[in-house]
């Protein structure tokens, strides 16, 4: 979610789904969005902020999903939070 183009397409895909919300008074919820562990941290947080904060932006509630498991935010064996994650989720350097 680096590059200029990958967070044009993702203000657009958000910018479309609020002009549905708004011409449809309805409001939009964006259930279960999540990075795999197959990619590295960075790139997993990098992305994850990306998309919680303009999920914000367009007034969308979220969730991450999910816990701790392949997505996970939570480190069941080192029972700690994921702190990339966490910073990324609660927008948090």
């Amino acid at each position: 979610m680096g590059t200029p183009q990958e967070r044009e397409e993702l203000r657009n895909d958000f910018e479309r789904a609020a002009a549905w919300s708004k011409q449809n008074h309805r409001p939009l919820y964006l259930g279960e969005f999540g990075a795999y562990r197959e990619a590295n941290m960075d790139d997993r947080a990098l992305w994850t902020r990306a998309v919680a904060r303009e999920a914000e932006k367009w007034g969308f509630s979220w969730s991450y999903w999910e816990f701790c498991s392949e997505f996970g935010a939570y480190d069941p064996v080192a029972r700690r939070w994921r702190r990339p994650f966490l910073n990324a989720l609660l927008d948090k350097d």
